[in-house]
């Protein structure tokens, strides 16, 4: 492994990240960093946390060339929210000469982004949706692209996702590379990855090793229809100042918040239905600590990355180990303490839990409340 960003990536990004505090590059950018500058195509698998956005936008701009005007590379987000967290990933890096990225997601002002690609953008991030509509109208050109990420690979590349990022591919030439980043990737979307790529590189970085260690993990038992009063409980039981609550159905986001807020609960809920400037709202409260928990599903909760989140309550059990696993990365991040409690609707979801502490060799507690606490059996 390179230990050091000098010998990744050189100068001027070296001393940026050392600006940062950030000195030695993580497993996947030491993987996959040159393997891009190569104009390899990769598939790449790796734990939230560990630092995949870099691992692309690294060696991204390395590439760029600023004498060529135009885009030399697409950021295909599933999330809004998400477009918006890597474009400031990248906006760290601006300088003297150095490649500027503009933002394409349908729920800003199509003129004004008409206009911010008149300033000649790198490196462009967003939706495919907005993206397809700005080539349709000959706004944006892709013929220069060199590089297409496909960020949260697995949800970019389902059924709902798929025609329109492989729409956005085939506008481009030919000979340009394809990157696939996952913290979840499944095998279908990989098979999907590989059949539209060109001979691509899988880097697969052991989500075991990356799962957060400094996180207590518990579930308890009640009847479904109880779910809302224990969470309350708990929350009252944890005095929870930061937290994030999930919820597999978007459509219940609503009337859990209500529910919440009726009680004198501090929350807010985000979800893929929500306007931006609700969604900025939402998140802007959550954390400059106006509301306490944020409501979210799945797909909304993609990328998102909020300091002092201290705990994470599944009110609904997720569909597999690796979305826990994604749910669990919110918290625990450098090297801080966090806590992850499950309510699960009797034995059976308990039992889907416990499966995930087996697979995962991690100690899932069961709990339960009694005046006001958390107490062990």
């Amino acid at each position: 492994m390179d230990k050091t960003f000098s010998n990744l990536i050189g100068e001027p990004y070296a001393s940026k990240l050392k600006e940062m505090g950030i000195i030695e590059p993580t497993e996947v950018q030491s993987q996959v960093v040159p393997m891009i500058i190569s104009n390899q195509d990769v598939i790449v698998r790796s734990q939230t946390g560990t630092g995949k956005t870099f691992a692309y936008v690294l060696p991204i701009l390395k590439r760029a060339d600023m004498s060529v005007k135009g885009v030399q590379a697409v950021i295909l987000t599933p999330t809004h929210e998400l477009a918006i967290q890597v474009n400031k990933q990248i906006e760290l890096f601006y300088g003297d000469g150095m490649p500027k990225s503009a933002v394409l997601i349908g729920s800003a002002n199509i003129n004004k982004q008409i206009e911010k690609l008149k300033e000649k953008p790198r490196i462009i991030v967003g939706s495919t949706g907005r993206i397809l509509q700005l080539i349709k109208l000959k706004k944006l050109s892709v013929h220069n692209v060199k590089t297409i990420v496909v960020d949260e690979a697995d949800r970019m590349l389902d059924s709902k996702n798929l025609k329109d990022v492989t729409a956005v591919i085939k506008c481009t030439l030919k000979d340009r590379q394809l990157c696939f980043f996952s913290a979840s990737m499944n095998e279908s979307a990989i098979k999907i990855a590989e059949s539209i790529s060109k001979s691509p590189k899988l880097i697969n970085i052991s989500m075991k090793a990356n799962l957060p260690e400094r996180i207590t993990h518990m579930y308890v038992e009640c009847e479904k229809r109880d779910k809302i009063k224990i969470l309350r409980k708990l929350i009252s039981a944890e005095k929870i100042k930061k937290g994030i609550v999930f919820v597999n159905n978007e459509n219940e986001l609503d009337k859990f918040t209500e529910k919440l807020k009726y009680h004198g609960i501090k929350c807010a809920s985000i979800s893929g239905n929500n306007q931006k400037t609700e969604r900025q709202n939402a998140l802007a409260n959550f954390r400059n600590g106006s509301t306490n928990l944020l409501i979210a599903s799945d797909l909304a909760s993609r990328g998102l990355d909020i300091k002092g989140v201290t705990h994470i309550i599944n009110v609904d059990i997720p569909e597999d180990d690796s979305i826990y696993l994604h749910r669990v990365g919110r918290t625990g991040r450098m090297d801080s303490e966090g806590i992850c409690i499950s309510i699960c609707a009797g034995a059976r979801e308990a039992s889907i839990v416990k499966n995930y502490e087996k697979k995962h060799k991690i100690e899932i507690q069961k709990k339960f409340l009694a005046y006001g606490k958390i107490a062990c059996n």
